[in-house]
């Protein structure tokens, strides 16, 4: 912080180092990385890998239901038809 106290004052710009602070450079560094990797919206891509990581847990447990047999094709469809609304909706007209 000196050195640049002392280059910014040869430049004529006023310089106290007493309120000017250095951030963390490790912080920093950081910051710039997820910039470049992850763009504007870094937490919109963490986000995207949660959801990457339970699709493929769920696909495991469905694997795992697999070896089961018969039961495992009823488990199998009734967690498909709850998972979310499109076939739970499907699953109901289908029932009228």
């Amino acid at each position: 912080m000196r050195c640049i106290q002392t280059y910014v004052q040869n430049s004529g710009i006023p310089y106290y180092l007493i309120t000017r602070r250095l951030r963390c450079f490790g912080h920093v560094i950081n910051l710039v990385v997820k910039a470049v990797l992850w763009g504007e919206d870094p937490e919109a891509l963490e986000i995207e890998i949660s959801n990457y990581q339970m699709l493929e847990k769920e696909q495991k447990q469905l694997q795992a239901w697999r070896t089961k047999g018969p039961y495992s094709k009823l488990h199998n469809l009734l967690v498909y038809i709850t998972q979310s609304c499109q076939p739970h909706d499907r699953f109901e007209e289908k029932m009228k």
